[in-house]
């Protein structure tokens, strides 16, 4: 099982903003749309990563004026 999380980004800009903090921090991170189940949105985009690099994502993203919704614990199970 791995754990995953989702941060919620107000829009496509600040997700790549956000991936490119996170790859200079040394964190892998993916930008993708959010699943239905997250809830609507409007233009968010999800910032997919460890969940362990989760809270330490959501202080640079503070501190750097990444804006974002909230940070979202998915787990996906991997066959």
């Amino acid at each position: 099982m791995n754990h995953l999380t989702c941060i919620l980004c107000s829009s496509v800009t600040y997700a790549y903003k956000g991936r490119d903090l996170l790859s200079r921090m040394g964190i892998w991170s993916r930008v993708e749309k959010p699943a239905a189940s997250l809830g609507d949105q409007g233009c968010s985009y999800c910032l997919t990563l460890d969940s362990r690099n989760a809270e330490l994502a959501v202080q640079a993203f503070q501190e750097y004026g990444v804006r974002f919704h909230k940070a979202v614990p998915l787990e996906v199970s991997v066959s």
